[in-house]
């Protein structure tokens, strides 16, 4: 079967997609506090891929869960996502997502932590009316895990040493769990209990490869394809994969210069970036970068071997090559 490109996966799934926009902008952004329904239809309104509901679907036709279901559990697993995007925006000082002003600088942290609260409660209550109480614990079990990898991440601030074992631990908690739990809570309600498990670690292994090559995509996307400028990890001084293998392979002075540069203003690090990125280029960091998103998306596709050959089979491995094909 001939793999769809992107546009064709989105056509199939378009118009409960857009049901699940109108879901989100009455849930996210229907606050009785005027502030918190400013705040929720910011967030929304700035878009994202909704990747994560996408998949939600997909997994839910795959396996006879009713249209009925499938679009709120799409929606809470949105509303869960944005929520988590607030609170990060918060920890880390961010200043920009999605290309626009990050919500807590227009509205302050309180208004910025009160709304994600409220996206995470209406979530919840979407969750349970569809999906029940076996959904609700995976979901909460999965918010337990994103939490620990923030704090992982979190008590690294200000360090410049850390491997790819960890790299790889923080992207698992905050990312690959979060997406694995949108194909399995869009799965649950259906009658296909057998193809459970194969799902869960097709979103598992999928997860990691997006991060991952979002990762990549920071230092190498052509910055009108990406939407943004590239180099955000850097300025903001964030090991991911590409820089964590340079590290690991460069001259001692070279190692030096780098993690002093991790350290200096944000002012150093924005005149060295294309110094950094030649530095990373050299040392094949971009090139084995790609190659660990590509060997995760190996083994996404492989979980999948299982399942029927067919449209729905295919639109999912269809969606696992667009991963590590994308420019942004």
């Amino acid at each position: 079967m001939q793999i769809m490109n992107i546009e064709e996966i989105f056509d199939s799934i378009h118009d409960e997609l857009e049901e699940v926009e109108i879901l989100l902008q009455q849930q996210g952004s229907g606050a009785e506090a005027p502030v918190l329904s400013r705040v929720g239809a910011h967030i929304l309104s700035a878009g994202g891929k909704r990747f994560r509901p996408a998949l939600s679907l997909l997994c839910g036709r795959l396996c006879g869960t009713p249209k009925g279901k499938r679009i709120p559990l799409a929606a809470a697993i949105e509303l869960i996502h944005n929520a988590t995007l607030l609170h990060d925006d918060i920890v880390d000082k961010a200043a920009i997502r999605r290309g626009q002003t990050a919500a807590h600088l227009l509205w302050g942290d309180t208004a910025g932590v009160l709304t994600a609260n409220l996206h995470f409660s209406k979530a919840f209550s979407l969750i349970l009316e569809a999906g029940g109480i076996n959904c609700l614990q995976i979901v909460t079990q999965t918010l337990n895990t994103i939490v620990e990898g923030e704090l992982l991440q979190f008590f690294r601030v200000g360090f410049t040493q850390m491997d790819e074992a960890l790299y790889q631990e923080i992207i698992s908690r905050k990312t690959a769990h979060l997406i694995s739990t949108a194909c399995q809570v869009g799965a649950e309600p259906g009658n296909k209990e057998a193809y459970i498990k194969s799902l869960v670690s097709f979103g598992y292994e999928l997860g990691m490869a997006f991060q991952i090559t979002d990762d990549l995509l920071d230092y190498t996307a052509e910055e009108e394809a990406l939407g943004k400028k590239i180099g955000n990890d850097f300025l903001e001084a964030k090991l991911t994969l590409p820089l964590i293998i340079t590290l690991s392979r460069s001259s001692p002075s070279e190692k030096q210069a780098l993690l002093d540069l991790l350290l200096a203003s944000q002012e150093e690090r924005h005149a060295h970036f294309i110094w950094a990125k030649e530095l990373i280029e050299k040392y094949q960091g971009f090139k084995d970068t790609y190659q660990k998103a590509c060997e995760h998306i190996d083994k996404a596709i492989e979980a999948l071997s299982f399942l029927p050959q067919d449209n729905k089979h295919l639109s999912l491995i269809s969606l696992a090559r667009f991963v590590i094909e994308r420019t942004k």
